[in-house]
């Protein structure tokens, strides 16, 4: 996956992804938190879920996942082997498509938003503070303020299509933040974990 293009060093202090990056690795040891994934199913309950025993992957044809790697792969690759992984592991059987009961698609996306956090007392010089007798609190030193960050969010939507109905029977939906610049192994790893919360209760009852 391309790497956001970072500042130079010189750009100004108010946006920084390094500096907001070690903020928040600071912010998640101290509070013990990690980013949330939030997680939604529907499903038909005329569907007997019992039957449904083999399903073939529809490819993903999206601009947004096909610039993209991971694992050493293009995403979209990934993402079908964790899907696929998930599925055979509930007892279904990956198939030929002419051959498939269900058709599983899915579409990703990724967006941008900027958050912020409040940080502070700025660390003081006090030499240099001090130097003409004035307190440095009145120059607006040591205060806390706002540190903006850049907050990607993933999502993907996973629908399993009857062929003979021609319609969706089950879907699900999977969105939280993600983190691009940690290692390959780490982001499959968190990746597993939203497909197995997604999967949990599949087949539903």
């Amino acid at each position: 996956m391309p790497r956001m293009n970072l500042p130079r060093d010189d750009a100004p202090r108010s946006f920084h992804p390094i500096r907001a990056a070690l903020l928040l690795a600071i912010i998640s040891l101290v509070t013990g938190c990690a980013p949330k994934l939030h997680e939604q199913t529907t499903f038909d309950p005329a569907a007997d879920f019992k039957d449904l025993k083999t399903y073939s992957m529809k490819p993903n044809t999206q601009e947004i996942i096909k610039i993209r790697m991971l694992n050493g792969q293009p995403m979209a690759k990934t993402i079908e082997q964790c899907i696929a992984q998930e599925l055979d592991a509930r007892g279904l059987k990956q198939v030929p498509p002419g051959q498939a009961q269900l058709i599983v698609r899915w579409l990703g996306n990724i967006r941008y938003t900027q958050g912020s956090t409040q940080v502070g007392p700025t660390p003081l010089d006090l030499q240099k503070d001090f130097a003409n007798d004035d307190y440095p609190y009145d120059k607006g030193a040591g205060g806390w303020s706002s540190q903006p960050y850049l907050v990607t969010n993933g999502a993907l939507v996973i629908d399993m299509v009857d062929p003979k109905l021609k319609r969706s029977v089950w879907r699900g939906t999977i969105e939280g933040v993600i983190n691009e610049n940690r290692a390959d192994p780490e982001r499959v790893k968190r990746l597993n974990q939203a497909l197995a919360k997604l999967f949990a209760k599949f087949p539903p009852k």
